[in-house]
């Protein structure tokens, strides 16, 4: 009797584990799209394929529409390599971060940059 509770328990628990990863998957998976994308056409597509009007992001502490920035950014050959290397996604699945190396035509930078 206690090797099937035992048995249960761990199934269950692992079905809790495979659930709870189907969001952060779904997200890392956009994150790699979003990356291909940039990679094969430009930076300035890549953002707007992806990013949501309502979209908030911050530049050197200021609060600004990031679909604003990118719509009224000229089109040019930039190109974003990078891959999400941290993932974080609430409980609910509602709300995630993810973090990278970035790679903007050869430099380097590290996810704080943003926020400096």
């Amino acid at each position: 009797m206690k090797t099937i509770i035992i048995s249960i328990t761990i199934l269950l628990l692992c079905i809790v584990q495979v659930q709870a990863q189907q969001p952060i998957d779904q997200l890392i998976a956009a994150e790699k799209k979003f990356a291909n994308t940039s990679k094969e056409q430009t930076t300035r597509k890549a953002f707007l394929a992806n990013v949501d009007s309502n979209c908030i992001g911050f530049n050197k502490g200021e609060e600004v529409n990031i679909f604003t920035q990118w719509t009224t950014r000229k089109e040019d050959s930039s190109k974003l390599t990078w891959a999400p290397e941290l993932a974080i996604i609430s409980s609910s699945g509602e709300m995630g971060v993810t973090a990278d190396k970035r790679v903007v035509n050869g430099n380097y930078y590290s996810p704080l940059d943003c926020f400096l």
